[in-house]
């Protein structure tokens, strides 16, 4: 035990938002653990209400500002210093200029500039300008401080490939959430209800609410039942409450029932079960794709979604929030039946229990071997070169001393 190397994992979602989060943070944190690491973890509230904030590119670089922050942040900086690898685990924080982003670039700055140690950054999105383009002028400094890290891995392909145009080693990887479902044998479906599965969005502009009145009115008028979903470990989002209330209010669905999901597993049996899933969330519509629940799904805050399901497939995209939208959404619910989603095949299963394991070697080579035999499923590919870069960051995280 007393040899036994510490991670500080930043960013940890695992208590906000909703389940999802949940899931793909702490399968981080329990890779970790199995990689022979002790894990303090710093949560994304802690990061985004972290004082003071740097204002402008000079403040990043600045001695003295970094002497202010580190007398205001005492028992941050000591965590850092006390620990021998950083794990940045982002997932949608990283877009435009607010204080949540510029408060977790700074931390990986400091963690490589002034504290020498080794950085990871991985599972997340990265959309500087709010869309796929490069970042350029006030936010080039997304520039200098990826440039800085030990390891880059996007968990979707624009980012991904946003990243390499300005010249950083980023690598292919997707979110953890599959991985996590997958360990506590999560991803298979049960017995199909007649249910649409519904939950909202981190954006929920008018179109998008019209967009949810029309399309559960219409549910209702096909006497197909609805059950909105919401949910986390703690502090959950109340804005979904809200909708839901707001839904059964305006809409003729009166008999919609409000899911209150108080397990990890009691969130994912209701995509394992339900017939349908419809929502504008990122990991909602990941653990609906690992389960093989048929499908569809509003953009979100920036193009993580779309980047996502660009990822996996050249034909699934985002909907609309339009009449040819709704017209699509229609069509995917009448032909539920039909859809074949299911991804997670034995090959995966075993690797996944290879890694739970810790038989890194052998998961690694089991890849290798699978990949070259896989060339139509694009999310099996996805899953596999995922799980091939995190085994690498692991791999490289223990053997740092």
């Amino acid at each position: 035990m007393l040899d036994r190397k510490k991670a500080l994992l930043i960013n940890f979602t695992a208590d906000a938002y909703h389940w999802g989060c949940y899931g793909t943070s702490m399968e981080i944190y329990t890779t970790l653990i199995e990689s022979g690491y002790f894990i303090e973890t710093r949560s994304v509230y802690e990061v985004h209400t972290l004082k003071p904030t740097p204002q402008n590119n000079n403040e990043f670089h600045d001695n003295n500002f970094f002497k202010k922050y580190s007398e205001e942040n005492q028992d941050l900086c000591r965590s850092i210093s006390n620990s021998d690898v950083i794990v940045i685990n982002a997932e949608g924080t990283l877009h435009g200029l607010a204080k949540g982003p510029i408060n977790l670039l700074y931390l990986m700055l400091i963690s490589k500039k002034y504290f020498k140690k080794v950085v990871h950054l991985i599972n997340f999105s990265c959309f500087p300008n709010g869309d796929n383009t490069a970042p350029k002028d006030n936010t080039a400094i997304y520039i200098d401080v990826l440039k800085m890290l030990d390891n880059v891995v996007a968990r979707e392909i624009f980012s991904e490939n946003l990243l390499k145009e300005v010249g950083i080693k980023a690598m292919s990887g997707f979110d953890c959430l599959p991985r996590f479902l997958s360990r506590y044998n999560l991803t298979e479906r049960t017995k199909s209800n007649e249910c649409v599965l519904v939950s909202g969005g981190v954006r929920m502009p008018e179109e998008y609410v019209s967009f949810y009145v029309k399309f559960i009115n219409w549910l209702y008028s096909k006497n197909i039942p609805v059950r909105f979903l919401v949910g986390a470990k703690s502090d959950p989002d109340n804005a979904e409450y809200k909708f839901w209330h707001y839904l059964k209010q305006t809409t003729k669905h009166k008999d919609m029932k409000l899911v209150d999901a108080k397990s990890f597993k009691s969130w994912a049996d209701e995509f394992r079960s339900a017939s349908f899933f419809f929502s504008a969330r990122f990991h909602h519509t990941i653990a609906a794709l690992s389960i093989g629940t048929p499908f569809a799904v509003l953009p979100s805050n920036t193009q993580k979604i779309s980047a996502m399901l660009n990822t996996i497939s050249s034909t699934v995209t985002c909907l609309s929030p339009d009449e040819d939208g709704f017209v699509r959404l229609q069509e995917l619910v009448n032909n539920r039946s039909n859809q074949n989603t299911i991804f997670f095949e034995a090959e995966l299963l075993l690797i996944l229990d290879d890694i739970q394991r810790n038989n890194i070697n052998k998961a690694y080579n089991k890849i290798i071997s699978v990949l070259e035999n896989l060339n139509k499923d694009r999310f099996n590919i996805a899953i596999l070169e995922t799980l091939r870069q995190y085994i690498y960051v692991f791999k490289t995280c223990s053997s740092l001393h």
